[in-house]
């Protein structure tokens, strides 16, 4: 019996995503830390090699992708927690200054796989995550990406705008 089991294929883990967060935004891009689950139900020690992430804002910005190849140990018969930050850097400045500019929190998705393998299996398992950033970090972070010169000129995007009467 013993043999049996020894000689059995390994099977896939199991990924279970949680929720990914704003950890930080700046003038420069955004940081979000990536929570998930990874069940290991073998009883062989299986590593992760790569996660690789793309966002997308407001369900028409792309952010671009990231690979993080960290390799992060998946002991046999456990269950982990994973925490993975990934960063996005702004690509397309003006879009992210529109949406500061709508006076509302904005969509995110989050798409992205995990690259698992060991000495006998190999496995990429998708996740998908989805969360708002809000409309007042977002628009800090349109407006510090401006010249210092710039940043005096705009008003504070929280207040009410008084016309002259």
């Amino acid at each position: 019996m013993i043999a049996a089991v020894a000689c059995s294929k390994p099977e896939p883990p199991v990924l279970t995503p949680e929720r990914a967060s704003v950890k930080s935004i700046g003038p420069t891009g955004i940081d979000f830390v990536v929570t998930m689950r990874a069940k290991n139900p073998n009883q062989i020690d299986l590593n992760i090699q790569s996660v690789t992430a793309k966002v997308t804002i407001n369900g028409t910005v792309d952010l671009g992708t990231t690979t993080i190849a960290s390799p992060i140990a998946l002991p046999a018969g456990a269950d982990t927690p994973l925490s993975v930050p990934v960063s996005f850097q702004w690509t397309n400045l003006p879009a992210i200054a529109r949406l500061g500019a709508t006076r509302r929190d904005v969509p995110y998705k989050l798409d992205g796989d995990v690259t698992i393998g060991g000495s006998r299996l190999s496995v990429t398992l998708p996740f998908t995550m989805t969360g708002t950033i809000k409309h007042e970090d977002l628009a800090k972070a349109a407006i510090n990406s401006l010249p210092a010169q710039l940043r005096g000129l705009i008003p504070d995007l929280n207040k009410p705008i008084e016309l002259p009467r």
